[in-house]
């Protein structure tokens, strides 16, 4: 749902809907700080720790635009 909610939030704000790389950054960036932020609850998660790093690098756009 955080995912989702991110890109749709993208979407709305920037008026584009068919950007699906900043689609997927926004989204993947808003599950980071839900996790950030509820990090005791969730305990530690391998995928968002990998993005967290890729994001942090300055890689993470690259890395998702390789995947799309």
């Amino acid at each position: 749902m955080i995912y989702l909610a991110g890109w749709a939030s993208y979407c709305i704000e920037n008026n584009d809907y068919k950007n699906e790389l900043q689609g997927n950054i926004r989204g993947i960036e808003s599950v980071i700080a839900f996790y950030n932020a509820n990090k005791k609850t969730t305990g530690k998660i391998k995928t968002i720790e990998r993005y967290k790093k890729l994001k942090k690098k300055g890689k993470l756009e690259k890395h998702l635009q390789s995947k799309l």
